[in-house]
């Protein structure tokens, strides 16, 4: 499986990023064409984490005892009190991970997982109004977070001047992608208030859990189905528990074209229409019913 690890503006040049995924420490860093690489987080030599060290010329050096490692191979290329005689031992390494950089994600191949390829299409659209990325570290596991994007997104996300309802719009929807569900939303900013009693809502919010994944897909929709704002994120296994989300989004010309006029003025001024929370109101969370998301059982993640 292809897991999200980081954001490409993450990781700058000559920089190195520590990440933890599943408890694996991995370390990334960019060699000297500017592709991505990535080592487990530990040097071999005293367990050192390598992200305390340097890139030189695209390698890795420990901050250590300064051996370094190519980030492409894992292979120690330098140990600096060997001398002028003596080579590098083939057998030092660290461990070396498949990383690739798509669409503004870093991806990580776990090495004992089924390969799937990196998703052509991430956005409906190429064209957008206004985009934005982020990072969330939340106290709940991966699958209480799937688990409540569908139960109750809104204690999640929130989009700017929308208000989400609990009125779910048919049945869960599965394909052999990703499971699907649906719920009714309104234009807050007019001043109605949201409710599950009435079904004419003019707006959609798509709630999607790829399979195979840890990505899901956030959308807005007006009553034709065009989409207004997306939001794709990857819930990332932490320690203890615990979780990132790593998030894009992009907002459409659709979005001011179905917004009533308050909501327009409002939003012109606006470059984040979206907000990925980090503070959870546990006790929202607790007391929310068991809906559609018991059918994410049936997903498989790892």
């Amino acid at each position: 499986m292809l897991q999200i690890i980081a954001l490409s503006s993450q990781l700058g040049t000559n920089k190195t990023l520590a990440v933890n995924v599943y408890d694996q420490a991995i370390v990334l860093f960019r060699d000297k064409d500017g592709k991505v690489v990535a080592l487990e987080d530990r040097c071999p030599h005293r367990r050192v984490p390598l992200s305390l060290g340097k890139v030189i010329q695209g390698e890795l050096r420990c901050a250590y005892h300064g051996w370094t490692f190519n980030g492409n191979t894992g292979a120690c290329t330098n140990i600096p009190n060997l001398s002028a005689k003596e080579s590098v031992p083939a057998k030092l390494k660290a461990q070396a991970f498949i990383v690739q950089e798509h669409k503004g994600f870093i991806y990580w191949q776990r090495s004992d997982s089924v390969h799937v390829a990196l998703p052509p299409v991430i956005f409906s659209e190429s064209n957008y109004h206004a985009k934005n990325e982020g990072i969330a570290s939340l106290t709940l596991s991966m699958e209480a977070y799937r688990s409540v994007l569908f139960d109750g997104p809104e204690m999640l996300i929130s989009f700017y001047g929308i208000g989400i309802t609990d009125y779910f719009l048919g049945d869960v929807m599965e394909t052999e992608q990703s499971i699907t569900i649906d719920r009714a939303a309104d234009w807050q900013l007019t001043g109605r208030k949201p409710s599950w009693k009435s079904p004419d809502y003019p707006l959609i919010i798509r709630s999607e859990i790829f399979k195979n994944s840890t990505c899901a897909k956030i959308s807005l929709l007006n009553s034709a189905e065009q989409v207004l704002i997306e939001v794709y994120l990857s819930v990332v296994p932490d320690k203890r528990s615990t979780s990132r989300i790593l998030w894009q989004a992009r907002s459409y010309q659709a979005y001011f074209d179905s917004a009533p006029l308050l909501n327009r003025v409002k939003c012109s001024w606006r470059k984040n229409l979206v907000k990925v929370h980090e503070v959870l109101n546990a006790k929202k969370i607790n007391s929310l019913m068991l809906g559609p998301s018991a059918r994410l059982q049936s997903i498989n993640v790892r």
